[in-house]
């Protein structure tokens, strides 16, 4: 009997952890990434070996450094890829991208579901995509070929682009990652990425330590009550958005009880990030040339405040958080950032947004005609 095919984009510690999880339960796994080093490096151990909440190896059926290639008569594609690769990769598969494979950006952080199907619409290809709020696990690479997974998520919110696909597309990946729960659409799965929320800040207040080369657990070190502070400022700001565009208001310290990275539901974000054994040995980064700060931010933190003018919901905390990025970093956050402008969503009022999120289509949104 022939196996059934996934491709996975990216090879980092997502995908490495989702390539020994489908690979064990009977697919046949594509796994691509841009870096021959770490395809080398996998193909020298024959696959990868995982310790955790999931032990054992899996045998990876295919590895490679190119695009076409790994998603050629694959039934689903996964992009598990920072999301400041979103573009590049979007422009790789709409050239190759045939109908009737399946498309789930995991994670798809803040609005990637949108910017890959501006760039299908742009090349003449329809296809539906989806996207999940976060990695269906927490975990870390040793070295390529050997990923320690400290949780797998119990629940991944989900929807797809357009809204009217979700319930089709749920029940096609609820296949692969049981845990998947629909929600109305891309907006909400976007607005329930907590990392702009939980990352940016505890890495710009200890920017000293982080440039000196210090190593320290990056939640039960780095975030301290007046830190923790202000994660809970920028997570209220993150719920009137929600507000605003009648979604369900989740607060940091529930989501993580929902997803398995909290034992209950604790009265701050300080004493949940203090007790949860998945965060415990989580390290800081080594650098601030991170994802922490060049993903948090631009497409998280300018494309949550941009949102929130278009609903005239002020969102102060994240406008200073991304000033001080502009100023640590040195790079115009604003400038390089996702904006609803850059998405070519700017013409739209709420009811606009919402309605252009089911249905895929409006006058005002010149690449979706």
């Amino acid at each position: 009997m022939k196996m059934r095919k996934i491709a996975i984009i990216g090879a980092g510690n997502g995908g490495q952890s989702a390539a020994f999880e489908l690979a064990r339960k009977g697919f046949a796994i594509h796994l691509c990434d841009i870096d021959e080093n770490v395809v080398q490096g996998i193909r020298e151990v024959g696959g990868i070996h995982a310790s955790g909440k999931m032990e054992g190896f899996a045998r990876i059926s295919l590895l490679t450094t190119n695009v076409k290639e790994a998603v050629e008569e694959a039934e689903a594609i996964l992009p598990m890829v920072p999301r400041y690769a979103h573009r590049s990769i979007a422009n790789q598969l709409a050239t190759c991208l045939k109908e009737g494979q399946h498309l789930l950006l995991c994670p798809g952080s803040t609005g990637g579901e949108i910017e890959f199907a501006k760039i299908f619409r742009e090349n003449g290809n329809n296809q539906p995509v989806s996207t999940v709020a976060t990695l269906p696990y927490a975990c870390r690479i040793r070295e390529p070929g050997k990923v320690s997974i400290s949780l797998i998520s119990k629940m991944l919110l989900f929807a797809s682009f357009p809204g009217k696909k979700t319930a089709e597309e749920a029940h096609y990946f609820q296949n692969l990652f049981p845990a998947i729960s629909s929600v109305t659409d891309g907006l909400e799965v976007g607005l329930n990425n907590g990392n702009p929320v939980t990352h940016p800040t505890p890495t710009l207040l200890n920017a000293a330590r982080i440039e000196r080369g210090e190593a320290f657990l990056f939640y039960r070190e780095g975030v301290t009550p007046s830190v923790a502070r202000i994660n809970q400022k920028l997570d209220e700001e993150r719920m009137a958005l929600c507000r605003a565009l009648g979604f369900r208001e989740i607060p940091l310290t529930e989501r993580l009880f929902l997803t398995g990275y909290a034992d209950q539901v604790y009265q701050t974000p300080l004493q949940a990030y203090h007790t949860s054994e998945a965060f415990a040995p989580i390290l800081a980064p080594k650098s601030l040339q991170d994802r922490y700060l060049f993903e948090d931010v631009p497409y998280g933190l300018v494309t949550f405040t941009t949102l929130g003018e278009c609903l005239g919901v002020p969102t102060p905390t994240m406008r200073l958080i991304v000033g001080l990025a502009n100023e640590v970093t040195g790079v115009d956050f604003w400038q390089e950032g996702m904006t609803l402008s850059r998405l070519g969503l700017e013409r739209l009022d709420c009811q606009g947004l919402l309605d252009f999120m089911q249905e895929g289509r409006s006058p005002l949104v010149e690449w979706s005609d």
